[in-house]
């Protein structure tokens, strides 16, 4: 009975002392980006290092530093990570070139060579946004964007990730933003949530569907000289016209319509003709670089100025 107490004594204390000696073997602080200095394993942890000294790599070999003061792995982790992920590499040189991204130029991260550290670019993320998908296959089929062909995304698919296709943007222009904050809510996340033509766009404190503005084709309406057209509505925007087509009023409604071109150059002094008549009605009536502009009595083609 004394046998197998004094065993479990023992247990416990050996316990004890390799809880103590595995806590002491860690010491606060960051180690310092050094150049290379001697190949040798001058430490192998914090514990054999004294008073605060840090066993640190120099590049080639490890050795006691004193450690950056004032600064956490926490602090460091929080305050100089910069965005991107590091690339996956073959193996690099077996040295430690950079310790974290602060040390990096630009917007370099400090990356594993699959030795060391050096400072590399970082992968960017692709452009578009992820769908919202029923829950998929439970794999992870990606990690990155890199990962996945052509355009496609590393996207969640509610349990793994796989490529998928990106949300394209509708084309045309949300509004801009009203001079009253509307309703502070999240009615839309992205294009795709919007029915038709409507865009997800801000409304000043959330976000809801509304129909975009469309940036107008080149050309300008030829203007109506014989009574109104139909009165029925064909289009409401340039975009909804084939081609080089526009939306253009026809006196009562609105239809495709081709458009004219102004020409450069400018109308001279209007002239007398002998007749006040319309011999054109816009540059696309005159023949070369001719322009129509205006007579005394009319409009007439005339070489610009």
């Amino acid at each position: 009975m004394k046998t197998h107490s004094l065993y479990l004594l023992t247990l416990t204390l050996a316990t004890l002392l390799l809880w103590l000696d595995s806590t002491s073997a860690y010491k606060p602080g960051m180690c310092p980006k050094t150049p290379i200095r001697v190949c040798a394993e001058l430490c192998t942890a914090d514990r054999d290092c004294p008073g605060d000294e840090k066993c640190c790599s120099n590049g080639c070999g490890h050795e006691c530093t004193s450690p950056l003061k004032g600064i956490t792995q926490h602090d460091q982790t929080q305050s100089i990570n910069k965005p991107g992920m590091c690339p996956k590499t073959p193996i690099g040189v077996c040295a430690e070139l950079c310790t974290a991204d602060r040390d990096c130029p630009g917007d370099e991260k400090c990356c594993s060579n699959g030795c060391g550290h050096e400072c590399t670019s970082p992968l960017k993320d692709k452009p578009g946004m992820c769908p919202k998908t029923p829950i998929g296959v439970c794999a992870e089929l990606c990690t990155a964007d890199r990962d996945c062909p052509g355009d496609e995304k590393c996207c969640s698919n509610g349990c793994g990730h796989e490529c998928t296709s990106p949300l394209k943007d509708k084309p045309g222009v949300c509004p801009q933003r009203p001079a009253r904050i509307g309703i502070c809510a999240e009615r839309c996340t992205a294009d795709s949530d919007c029915p038709g033509d409507e865009k997800c766009c801000s409304n000043g404190c959330g976000h809801k569907c509304i129909f975009p503005f469309w940036k107008a084709k080149p050309g300008i309406c030829p203007p109506r000289y014989r009574g109104a057209g139909v009165c029925a509505e064909y289009c409401t925007d340039d975009h909804e016209c084939p081609e080089d087509e526009k939306c253009c009023s026809n006196g009562c409604g609105h239809a495709c319509t081709t458009p004219y071109k102004v020409k450069p150059g400018r109308c001279s002094l209007p002239r007398g003709t002998k007749m006040c008549a319309e011999f054109c009605h816009h540059d696309g009536d005159c023949p070369e670089e001719e322009k129509c502009c205006k007579t005394t009595c009319g409009h007439a083609c005339s070489e610009p100025c």
